[in-house]
């Protein structure tokens, strides 16, 4: 009821909910069980995280790059 009054996609799966066409993809994901409350919910620890929001500011101010970025992420999910 919640997420159809707010025109938002529920936080989990439901039977009752039917997705327009703005929402249709995120059912569709949901359905498939291929959703996840937050991005980073399977990394394997919290220093891919870390990284993340850290190199996210980082690129934003220009002192990295993309791919300094993502070898950064993938030495810290190496370290599970």
């Amino acid at each position: 009821m919640y997420a159809t009054a707010a025109g938002a996609a529920p936080a989990s799966r439901s039977e009752d909910f039917e997705a327009d066409a703005v929402l249709a993809p995120i059912a569709g994901f949901q359905e498939s069980g291929n959703d996840r409350p937050f991005r980073d919910v399977a990394w394997p620890n919290p220093k891919v995280q870390q990284e993340h929001l850290t190199g996210i500011q980082e690129l934003f101010n220009g002192s990295i790059t993309v791919d300094v970025l993502l070898e950064r992420m993938q030495t810290a999910f190496d370290e599970s």
